[in-house]
């Protein structure tokens, strides 16, 4: 057995050891080792076994993975329905991805969900408060589109901008494509707004860190 064998089985029997001890973490680790065929041998049914009780403990990685799995059908009957309601509990435990990936579900009606526009803009507001700069972008495009709500070119600007604080590069088009169709008045509130918006922003996490 070479050094790097030795180590792996010395990690793999530690997370083992904490994953039957109730360790949440290395319950998740240990399924998502066991999923994916890492160090240990693939086995999905014991993958899903283990990314149930970290899900049960509120690991939301873990939820997602289940939701992975559902999806696939790896360890599972693939349903699709069933993911989607993984993804929902993943979300609602704090995942910004999947309540990214639950506001497009209500949006197109996808995973066993009917279309519903309020819930969708619930998650992805919920994304967009954590930062996720995806979950900006397309508040942002809503906003200016005005098709599935009222047209509010303000907070398309501050979503955009927003996104682009965060990184996303094709905000940086759209908010542009968007002052474009705005007057100099328009575009001095909405940047007030946005002003606003950081600065409260900003005191909150001041507020927090005292």
């Amino acid at each position: 057995m070479t050094e790097n064998q030795q180590d792996d089985t010395g990690t793999l029997q530690q997370l083992g050891q904490l994953a039957e001890q109730g360790n949440a973490e290395a319950q998740y680790q240990l399924g998502m080792l066991l999923a994916n065929g890492d160090v240990v041998e693939l086995d999905h049914s014991k993958a899903f076994k283990w990314l149930m009780k970290a899900s049960q403990q509120g690991k939301a990685e873990a939820s997602s993975a289940i939701a992975w799995l559902y999806s696939m059908g790896y360890g599972v009957d693939q349903d699709e329905t069933k993911s989607g309601e993984w993804f929902i509990t993943a979300a609602e435990q704090g995942s910004t991805r999947d309540q990214f990936t639950v506001a497009g579900m209500y949006r197109w009606g996808r995973f066993g969900v009917a279309a519903d526009t309020e819930k969708a803009l619930y998650w992805y507001h919920q994304a967009a408060a954590q930062g996720l700069s995806h979950a900006q972008h397309s508040l942002g495009r809503i906003y200016s589109a005005g098709k599935i709500v009222n047209q509010d070119k303000q907070q398309a600007y501050c979503w955009y901008s927003l996104a682009i604080l965060s990184g996303h590069e094709t905000a940086k088009t759209s908010l542009k494509d968007l002052s474009d169709t705005m007057s100099s008045e328009e575009i001095q509130q909405s940047q007030q707004k946005m002003q606003e918006l950081l600065h409260h922003a900003h005191a909150g996490d001041t507020n927090t860190n005292t």
